[in-house]
């Protein structure tokens, strides 16, 4: 029986999570926090991720559970532990820690804004085009990286996950709602594709 348990709900911070046990090949147990009954809420749940959010990842592995929560730590975590995806030395290392945290904070945060009052019946025009706007500045800046390096940190790794899930779910609709100022993308294309080959994507 595996001793990692994912406590989760199928949506974009899910995959990241999932995508990243693939990577390090390892078996885990997965367990439905159905946050639209509210289970997020539990007290139970609450003492594993406190800030009730999904997923959140508990490890019996050792003489003491050890529990994990936020999507970026979770990364972190599984790639300490199982040696895997992450750069060992500088520069590269704080490059894979700062591009992980651009794909969950920045990244990460604007397009589920962008998706809520895109969906909101009546959303204000101005607050579509801010989270807009700024969607378009990150992935312009995804662009500019992957000019110049194959992948955000060099070779593949935590850094890329995050930002590949996110890209390949919403970049073709920020650039239907940029007015033009998002058009070509090639080095990110070329990203996704070369993600997309990955045997640990298939079915995640």
């Amino acid at each position: 029986m595996s001793t990692l348990t994912l406590l989760t709900y199928p949506g974009p911070n899910d995959r990241k999570a999932r995508i990243m046990l693939s990577e390090a090949r390892v078996p885990y147990q997965a367990k439905t926090i159905d946050i639209k009954k509210g289970e997020q809420f539990h007290p139970d749940f609450l003492k594993i991720s406190p800030n009730n959010k999904i997923p959140a990842l508990v490890d019996n592995s050792g003489p003491e559970p050890v529990a994990v929560f936020e999507t970026g730590a979770i990364l972190i975590y599984l790639a300490e532990k199982y040696n895997c995806l992450l750069p060992e030395t500088q520069p590269r290392r704080a490059e894979a820690f700062s591009w992980l945290f651009f794909g969950t904070g920045a990244l990460g945060g604007t397009l589920p804004q962008l998706h809520h009052y895109l969906d909101a019946a009546e959303s204000p025009q101005l607050v579509i085009k801010r989270f807009a706007d700024e969607a378009v500045r990150l992935f312009t800046v995804l662009e500019r990286r992957l000019e110049q390096n194959e992948y955000l940190a060099g070779n593949y790794s935590i850094a890329d996950i995050p930002s590949y899930v996110s890209t390949s779910g919403w970049l073709d609709r920020v650039k239907s709602l940029s007015e033009g100022k998002l058009q070509q993308t090639p080095n990110i294309d070329r990203w996704l594709n070369s993600i997309d080959g990955r045997e640990a994507i298939r079915g995640v």
